[in-house]
């Protein structure tokens, strides 16, 4: 990581040619005066609008440190695939991203000045080049309670092509550290009451509104095996290309046999099992995006509270 603290407008020059990040600093010391940092109060979105797509507001949070996305730039959105606002860091699936995320901004609390980072680094399997000025911002002028940042960021490079992968190298596993998959469970659990599973009527959507565009709901067929759509979430629907609800698996994967094999295989884990499991791995099932990963948990509702006839799920691309 290549961070570097930010002296003077004319240190800046020297190290980015972005006319609108050396614009955005400028700004920023304008704005705080006399002060060692502007306040919130002191800044002004409408007065940046040439930079307003690639910036970010963070609170930070204190005992214990957090960082909770209050803005998120509709380019950083863009990369990721989804929306982060309102949700804390600790809450982005990636690992490795979040961990150097948490360790860029922590940096920036730390040093009390404006850092100017630019970096090349590989996170999550796959290779970042990003280019970042974070803005110390406070409300009593001495703690730093909320950076402004700005950042650009290069698409994501994928690996060397290589062949088309099926179900091999997807992992099921009992755990995931994903915080947004592990909420979902936390959830389940609570519903079923200490019973085998909750019941469809036991889950509120409205309940669930930060994970309803990832959400899918599967009516399992002849003790599973086959399985169909009965919810497919928005985000879903999108990186797919299509709306499947109301589908059976088999028919949709009818000419690839390979395919349809194991995408059930997990679901059929939870029904012969009736517990969660969690999956990551290729976006085998989606032409051209087998390079892409995702993480997921499949959960399993009872009517009858002795056989599994319900499944819930949530996955998360890490990049469609």
């Amino acid at each position: 990581m290549t961070v570097k603290e930010v002296a003077s407008a004319e240190g800046l020059e020297l190290e980015t040619g972005d006319a609108a990040l050396k614009r955005l600093y400028r700004y920023w010391t304008e704005r705080r005066g006399a002060k060692r940092f502007p306040s919130r109060a002191d800044i002004d979105p409408l007065d940046f609008g040439y930079a307003l797509g690639r910036v970010s507001l963070v609170d930070v949070l204190e005992h214990p440190r957090r960082y909770r996305y209050r803005l998120v730039s509709t380019s950083l959105t863009a990369r990721l695939g989804y929306e982060m606002t309102g949700k804390f860091l600790d809450q982005v699936p990636e690992t490795e991203m979040r961990a150097y995320t948490e360790r860029l901004y922590a940096a920036a609390v730390a040093s009390r000045v404006p850092l100017h980072s630019r970096d090349e680094a590989m996170l999550d399997g796959r290779r970042w080049r990003h280019e970042a000025l974070i803005l110390p911002l406070s409300s009593d002028g001495d703690a730093v309670d909320m950076l402004l940042i700005y950042r650009t960021a290069d698409p994501p490079v994928p690996p060397e092509p290589v062949p088309a992968r099926t179900g091999p190298d997807v992992e099921f596993l009992d755990r995931i550290d994903a915080p947004l998959l592990n909420d979902l469970v936390a959830y389940w659990d609570a519903k079923r009451a200490g019973r085998l599973a909750p019941r469809r009527s036991d889950i509120d959507p409205a309940e669930l509104k930060a994970h309803l565009p990832r959400l899918l709901l599967f009516d399992v067929l002849d003790d599973g095996a086959d399985f169909r759509f009965r919810l497919v979430g928005t985000a879903i629907v999108q990186g797919m290309g299509r709306d499947s609800t109301g589908r059976r698996m088999s028919d949709l994967y009818a000419d690839e046999p390979s395919i349809l094999k194991s995408l059930v295989e997990g679901f059929r884990r939870v029904v012969a099992e009736k517990r969660p499991v969690f999956a990551r791995g290729p976006i085998f099932w989606v032409p051209d995006r087998e390079q892409r990963r995702f993480v997921s948990v499949t959960l399993p509702l009872s009517d009858d509270g002795a056989s599994v006839n319900i499944l819930l799920s949530e996955m998360i691309p890490l990049r469609f």
